[in-house]
């Protein structure tokens, strides 16, 4: 975090303590028709579970982090312990997801909460008494447009941490907030989350960003010199359809696959126990210009027409050709043509198999309606379009079909 950030959160922290004691802090509400509503629509998904299992073998293990050496010079013998002298660290290596992320009690069982190094407007690890239980708080100034992007990567079948949006006034916002408040003595989560609306309180998932993997760890998750096994070969389904959701979404902050970047490796991640792709950091970007979106939708029939065209020559297509070259970039791995034929095949598959319909208006629409039923107001809003992504959609199945 830099000094700036740092500084910006202990203004914060600063300026709410102090409204609480002039009682400017208003009372806890009831939660919004919206958090629930979003929470049914999410679980009809039956969202693909992210692997795990306690105790077992994991082909990604969490190593221990290096202990720090204590500082015997700064410590004071006659100074009695206070709470600014205990730091909560969360265990990385023991944390497990939470059973039920929608009762969480935030009063009694709260241990501890720990800033994450990522994510600019606060990602938060929670940790709880007498369990290796743990959750994920996070806040977003793009809220709406992330749920929006969770809820169709679940429609797609992606495995993903579920997660719930509440509002930081309500009840159950108020309770983990005064949590994060005791435990924490610095205030930093109280004060970055405690100044927006709403956060997202999410499964904490056993996995590891593409970014941080090895050579040797992805030739066991995805299979040597483009040879996967029947396990392996999973890995690239799941990547078609993580590349499908971005195309849908026209999320370009992963994997440049039809985007003109160097993609974010921290946004693709993989169970630590199995190589499974999990989606996270999900976003849309919409494009209301007319000329934009026009441009957009010639870009995803040029992408399906030079996908169709190399599959049937049995030769690479240059967009996954950049989509090999970020992991060759990011972690020396190189799955070969073969491995780029058979994601491209994959991708086929996802677009071909399902029908029409899957992608509807209808469905789409009704997540946006419980998204505006938030009050205060969900923010992010602008960036929810369901026409955009049907259309989106309707061109991939068009331009195969053709």
């Amino acid at each position: 975090m830099s000094r700036e950030a740092k500084k910006r959160i202990l203004e914060q922290a600063a300026q709410f303590l102090q409204q609480q004691e002039q009682g400017i802090v208003a009372d806890a509400t009831e939660e919004s028709d919206g958090s629930e509503a979003l929470w049914k629509d999410l679980i009809a998904l039956k969202p693909t579970s992210v692997s795990f299992q306690e105790g077992s073998h994991e082909i990604i293990p969490c190593k221990p982090p290096t202990p720090k050496p204590s500082d015997s010079s700064s410590t004071n013998k006659y100074k009695w312990k206070t709470s600014l002298d205990e730091k909560f660290e969360f265990d990385f290596v023991r944390a497990m997801p939470y059973e039920t992320i929608d009762k969480i009690n935030w009063h009694q069982d709260v241990q501890g909460v720990q800033r994450s190094g990522m994510g600019s407007e606060g990602v938060y690890f929670v940790g709880f008494y007498g369990s290796s239980a743990s959750v994920v708080v996070k806040g977003s100034r793009n809220m709406a447009a992330e749920v929006f992007a969770n809820l169709l990567a679940g429609k797609l079948g992606l495995a993903m941490p579920l997660f719930r949006v509440i509002s930081t006034g309500a009840k159950e916002g108020s309770a983990m907030l005064s949590a994060f408040r005791e435990r924490d003595s610095h205030g930093l989560a109280n004060a970055s989350l405690g100044s927006q609306t709403h956060v997202m309180v999410k499964d904490f998932v056993r996995g590891v960003n593409l970014n941080l993997l090895s050579e040797q760890q992805l030739i066991s998750i995805m299979g040597k010199d483009g040879n996967p096994n029947d396990i392996q070969k999973q890995r690239f389904s799941e990547l078609a359809r993580l590349l499908l959701l971005d195309i849908l979404t026209n999320n370009g902050d992963r994997l440049p696959l039809i985007w003109d970047n160097r993609g974010n490796p921290g946004n693709t991640m993989f169970s630590r126990l199995d190589g499974q792709i999990i989606a996270i950091d999900n976003a849309i970007v919409t494009l209301s210009d007319e000329q934009k979106r026009s441009e957009y939708m010639e870009k995803v029939r040029d992408f399906v027409h030079l996908l169709q065209r190399n599959d049937k020559e049995g030769s690479e297509a240059p967009h996954f050709h950049c989509v090999r070259d970020k992991f060759i970039e990011y972690c020396s791995y190189d799955y070969g043509t073969p491995g780029s034929l058979l994601l491209q095949k994959c991708m086929l598959e996802e677009i071909n198999s399902k029908d029409a319909s899957f992608i509807n208006q209808e469905e789409l629409t009704i997540w946006k309606q419980h998204m505006e039923s938030f009050e205060p107001k969900l923010v992010g809003l602008h960036n929810v379009d369901a026409q955009f992504v049907t259309s989106v959609w309707e061109t991939l199945r068009e331009q195969a079909e053709a």
